[in-house]
């Protein structure tokens, strides 16, 4: 049967909880999917975990998944455009996400781990003046990723997956990645966000999952109990 997915978030040094929640999971049969911050919130870290100022950490983290018998989805810090500028540029958080999948890689073959970034849906949309996807997922992140992760929530546009996946996966279909498969991480509806009701946005968007398993293989909702301006 479906195995049921379960979204956490977590800082760089917090091991210790992160590891009790994917026992917990793992217990449960459900697959976990973590997300994990850079050590310091400053401008230049993700040049200097590129630059491998961290790997003592990083090869242990690589150990702490490794213990494991079953794999956890890990994330290193998602939606990056949120901390550009603050953090870094686009390439540079690409540099220090694959540091990240290359010293667990060397330290343990990746054991358990099913390494994934997750870029904001809102990048790929052709109304963002902002953002190009191009800015964060390069060519070694995308030929590195074992998933490409995305956070997809209902807006006023009243889009849903049958456009806004659709359109992340044609994005990744151009770049030479047709088989690359999706994860959403992040997804939710709620009334009053747009002229559509949550139920009719989810109705329609879950339809479009279910008749592109060949694309997503994971899906985690999140309760939207507010529009908060999307």
């Amino acid at each position: 049967g479906d195995l049921g997915a379960h979204r956490t978030f977590y800082q760089w040094n917090d091991l210790l909880r992160e590891r009790k929640n994917i026992q917990r999971d793992h217990d449960a049969n459900r697959l976990p999917w973590i997300s994990f911050k850079p050590p310091v919130r400053e401008l230049g870290i993700w040049k200097k975990i590129a630059r491998g100022a961290y790997d003592a950490d990083i090869r242990a983290r690589a150990r702490h998944y490794a213990q494991f018998s079953k794999p956890v989805i890990v994330t290193f810090n998602h939606e990056p455009q949120t901390d550009v500028p603050a953090l870094g540029t686009g390439p540079e958080f690409a540099a220090a996400w694959c540091r990240i999948h290359d010293v667990m890689e060397a330290e343990t073959g990746l054991k358990n781990v099913v390494s994934a970034p997750i870029i904001g849906e809102w990048v790929f949309d052709p109304i963002n003046q902002r953002h190009d996807p191009e800015e964060y997922a390069l060519p070694d992140l995308l030929d590195r990723c074992h998933l490409f992760g995305i956070d997809v929530y209902q807006t006023k546009t009243n889009e849903t997956y049958v456009e806004r996946v659709a359109r992340v996966a044609k994005w990744l279909d151009d770049q030479g990645h047709s088989r690359k498969m999706i994860g959403i991480a992040e997804t939710g509806a709620a009334n009053g966000v747009g002229t559509m009701s949550s139920d009719a946005w989810w109705k329609k968007s879950w339809g479009w999952v279910a008749q592109n398993t060949h694309r997503v293989s994971v899906v985690c909702y999140f309760d939207l109990v507010a529009p908060n301006g999307l």
